[in-house]
């Protein structure tokens, strides 16, 4: 028969919320600006990449187009071009600067866990 002994922390461990929605509400409210900017690159990311198939059919479109003869291939394809490596470059972009803010915020929830501050401080437990 399994052991029915009350929930104990250790003396050292911090006071943490112990319900599940209250935990994550916890970790949230320790980078509530950075987590917001993540959700943002991310939203940014994930539009671009929905409208890369949109910027292919453009270029598509205008490849049918060019076969009755309507003007110089280059600049007719220029703009669906464009789009499509707009698209890309902005969703490298915003996939490096999410990735670059997951690092930033590993690195500061590893310290505060190790009881060291965003600054190199210590934090001191009594």
């Amino acid at each position: 028969m399994p052991n029915s002994s009350p929930f104990q922390r250790a003396r050292e461990a911090p006071n943490l919320p112990t319900g599940t929605v209250k935990f994550i509400l916890y970790c949230i409210s320790s980078f509530p600006g950075l987590l917001i900017l993540m959700l943002v690159l991310e939203t940014g990311q994930a539009a671009c990449n929905i409208l890369v198939p949109y910027a292919v059919k453009a270029i598509m479109d205008d490849v049918a187009s060019l076969t009755n003869g309507n003007g110089p291939v280059l600049k007719t394809l220029q703009q669906p071009l464009l789009l499509l490596a707009g698209l890309a470059l902005a969703e490298i972009i915003f996939s490096r600067a999410s990735g670059a803010l997951l690092i930033i915020i590993g690195k500061a929830e590893s310290n505060c866990s190790e009881g060291r501050t965003l600054h190199g401080g210590t934090i001191r437990r009594s």
